[in-house]
């Protein structure tokens, strides 16, 4: 997954932004001299670097890392439980770098005393503290801002990805155009991990990187040779996400038995859990034992190779997703204009699109178009949006 392995390692790694950069170096200077600070808020569009940035001038800090997201719980309880310790403990040698992501996110019972448990928190904390959010002016954060500094992070220049991506695409020796180039970067709105998203899904569909994958799969699902199959996975250039893929479509094509259908599943569910903690952790160590559950795994599956001739099918997931790539832009792109004018997310709109789709229905369209910027193709969408 190229978001995964282009995540910047450190400060330097990471594109756009230089004002932020310096912002948030000399902060973390600041620190390392001992000179407490007030926690950050970097606040900003989705996908330019919020997250990554923490991380990467952790690397450079060498400062450990505990971070409470969108995936955690965030009631009080659960806060005070991940990160209050954490906050106000110091370390022998060193600090550890609280984030909490996604701060503007906070809301509903899941959530109840998160701000309050923050504010102390913060109020309170011997440890460097970063916040992301994507509107600094979000109500819900409103305790906050005397308590922090703002960072703001803007959409990355379209120069500065098209050169990023081609420079990845070289790497893994991608052939895609400066056309195709121009075409991503043109639709991701300054987004950058959209951009890395829509460059590997442009590749995933050619016909030589699938008739590499049929190769290493047919191995995987005939042979039962450790040292050959491993030696396939290894030498070839398919994604690893994409051939995990490749192979959950195909198990139920391939075996026969239920026994054999249920051990690789369960394999193939292993490697997932195995990709789940390299995205949380970051440890890239962790790979050895995704490559060898979903190929090993799932070839020892089997009692014995099935002798007969099998039609691989194309994932249905990348295919799908393909498919409505441009109805997802076009989504994100009027749930932008909106956002923009209301000065809210565009994840917030996305939840209230059926609300603007009945009013371009009911004959509203020309408030929409003059109050929101909308056009006619915005409009026309609208009309047959079905949520």
């Amino acid at each position: 997954m190229l978001t995964l392995k282009y995540k910047p390692k450190k400060l330097k790694d990471v594109i756009g932004n230089p004002k932020a950069k310096d912002i948030i170096k000399k902060w973390a200077d600041e620190w390392a001299s001992g000179k407490k600070q007030k926690p950050l808020l970097l606040y900003g569009p989705p996908g330019v670097g919020k997250t990554s940035i923490a991380y990467a001038l952790a690397n450079d800090m060498e400062w450990s890392v505990v971070e409470l997201n969108t995936g955690n719980k965030r009631n009080k309880n659960s806060i005070e439980s991940v990160i209050g310790e954490g906050a106000t403990m110091s370390l022998f040698g060193g600090y550890r770098l609280i984030l909490v992501d996604d701060v503007d996110q906070l809301s509903g019972k899941d959530d109840r005393g998160a701000m309050n448990a923050i504010t102390n928190i913060i109020k309170n904390a011997n440890n460097p503290i970063i916040l992301t959010a994507l509107n600094y002016w979000d109500q819900k954060i409103t305790p906050l801002r005397s308590l922090v500094q703002p960072v703001e992070f803007r959409k990355v220049n379209s120069k500065t990805i098209a050169k990023h991506l081609i420079k990845i695409a070289e790497h893994e020796n991608i052939k895609i155009s400066e056309h195709k180039i121009e075409e991503i970067v043109d639709n991701v709105n300054g987004d950058v991990r959209a951009a890395l998203n829509d460059l590997e899904g442009m590749t995933t569909e050619s016909r030589d990187t699938q008739v590499r994958v049929f190769d290493v799969i047919r191995t995987i699902f005939k042979k039962m040779d450790y040292k050959k199959i491993r030696e396939a996975v290894f030498n070839s250039d398919v994604n690893y996400d994409m051939l995990l893929l490749w192979i959950l479509e195909n198990i139920p094509n391939e075996y026969e038995k239920p026994g054999d259908i249920s051990k690789a599943y369960h394999y193939l569910s292993r490697a997932d859990v195995f990709r789940g903690r390299i995205i949380r952790q970051q440890y890239w160590g962790y790979l050895r034992y995704v490559t060898d559950l979903m190929s090993c795994g799932v070839a020892f599956a089997k009692d014995e190779p099935y002798h007969k001739f099998t039609k691989y099918k194309f994932p249905h997931y990348l295919s799908l997703m393909s498919k409505t790539r441009a109805t997802r832009l076009h989504i994100k792109s009027i749930c932008s204009k909106i956002g923009e004018e209301v000065h809210d997310s565009a994840k917030d709109i996305m939840q209230y699109l059926w609300l603007f789709s009945t009013m371009a229905k009911k004959g509203m369209a020309n408030d929409l178009i003059n109050r929101y910027d909308l056009d006619d193709k915005d409009i026309e969408f609208l009309k047959k949006y079905k949520g």
